[in-house]
């Protein structure tokens, strides 16, 4: 099983009314929440673990997860409101405004961990709830005790307006690329981190623990690294309503083709052929290309990738 940890939220997404009045939608959201998501509507087995408010928009989260045959087993419940992202499209591209004061994602502890057991495999983790105070550390204990036995799955996914200690977000950010095995960052990401190139970016972090770097560049596809391999694929051509969940497609993406290929497991990942990851990089743009064609984080299910 593959378990995705994280903050789910609320996506406000804008839609045309009839009084031409500004007017936002209601969308499930969250990076690792709508990895989960397209996890399970690629047919992959896989586990949901965070904190979900007792609200309508909790509901609304777990009926989503019900639907995409998401286990929700390591779910918790907590009276607290749930994260809402208000969302503004420019050409496409979203810029969020988060109202989460006391939301429920604050309130995700150590208790609330789950037990690694050996039917998870994968553990795939990111967003916002790495970059809170409260939660971060939680997330990293829990990743840091999972390292040794599972395939950990890294989307920092940064959001700079929620960052409440830079200096301490980096340096916690630093500790769990290095206990990564695979890392999926944007290139809004990537300027984040730094203004080198994006070798010269990629290189320390090869060395340091990931055994495959994958950044997504939007229209210009993406660009895989491994210790032996640099492989760019192009990408899919086709309609875009907005590119909400496009990243997180990816996540599920690169995650369920290299399962497919028995390739999820730590050994296998540093003997991965350029082929292979060309492969895993192409059904990534295929997926993400679904995505991005409808609006909100609505990604694919399996029988619309069929060739």
């Amino acid at each position: 099983m593959i378990l995705c940890c994280g903050e789910a939220v609320i996506d406000m997404i804008p839609v045309n009314s009839e009084a031409a009045l500004p007017v936002f939608a209601p969308r499930t959201g969250g990076s690792v929440f709508t990895t989960a998501i397209a996890l399970g509507r690629l047919g992959a087995d896989v586990g949901y673990c965070s904190a979900l408010s007792s609200d309508l928009f909790g509901d609304m989260l777990r009926r989503s997860l019900a639907a995409s045959d998401v286990d929700d087993r390591w779910c918790v419940t907590v009276d607290h409101s749930t994260t809402l992202a208000f969302v503004a499209l420019d050409a496409g591209q979203p810029r969020y405004a988060f109202f989460d004061q006391n939301s429920v994602g604050q309130f995700f502890t150590k208790q609330h961990l789950p037990q690694v057991t050996s039917t998870i495999s994968a553990i795939h983790c990111g967003d916002i709830g790495l970059v809170r105070e409260s939660a971060g550390p939680v997330y990293e204990r829990l990743l840091r005790r999972a390292a040794p036995d599972c395939v950990i799955s890294l989307d920092p996914n940064i959001r700079p307006a929620l960052i409440e200690d830079e200096g301490s977000y980096r340096a916690r950010l630093e500790r769990l690329i290095a206990l990564s095995d695979i890392l999926k960052l944007s290139d809004e990401d990537l300027a984040w981190f730094g203004n080198a190139t994006m070798d010269e970016m990629v290189r320390p972090w090869l060395a340091s623990g990931p055994q495959l770097i994958v950044i997504t560049r939007g229209s210009k596809g993406i660009v895989a690294y491994s210790a032996n391999h640099r492989i760019a694929i192009a990408a899919e051509r086709g309609s875009v309503a907005d590119t909400v969940g496009a990243g997180d497609t990816v996540n599920a993406a690169l995650l369920d083709a290299l399962h497919r290929k028995g390739a999820l497991r730590k050994s296998a990942l540093s003997q991965l052929a350029a082929d292979d990851i060309a492969d895993v990089l192409r059904f990534a743009c295929r997926a993400a290309a679904v995505t991005v064609g409808r609006p909100g984080a609505d990604p694919p299910w399996r029988h619309e990738l069929s060739e």
